[in-house]
């Protein structure tokens, strides 16, 4: 995976690969009343059928509790 990072923006833009398939995730920090709020953006390659696209979203819940564990830890 290669991360795209812009720090003063609250942008974890980053270059999701495996298998020999890339694509972009877009994913935003957001300010709210409580902490933040983080919304991810998955667009669907062209070369993926709906049910191989949502197959491969399956293995973004670890990556996506990971960055939530990354995330939670630069607030302490």
């Amino acid at each position: 995976m290669k991360h795209v990072p812009v720090r003063n923006a609250d942008v974890l833009d980053h270059i999701f690969a495996s298998a020999g398939l890339t694509w972009k995730v877009y994913v935003r920090i957001i300010p709210n009343q409580s902490g933040v709020t983080v919304v991810w953006t998955f667009i669907k390659p062209d070369i993926l059928s709906d049910g191989q696209f949502e197959k491969q979203l399956e293995s973004f819940d670890c990556e996506i509790a990971l960055w939530k564990k990354a995330l939670e830890g630069r607030r302490n």
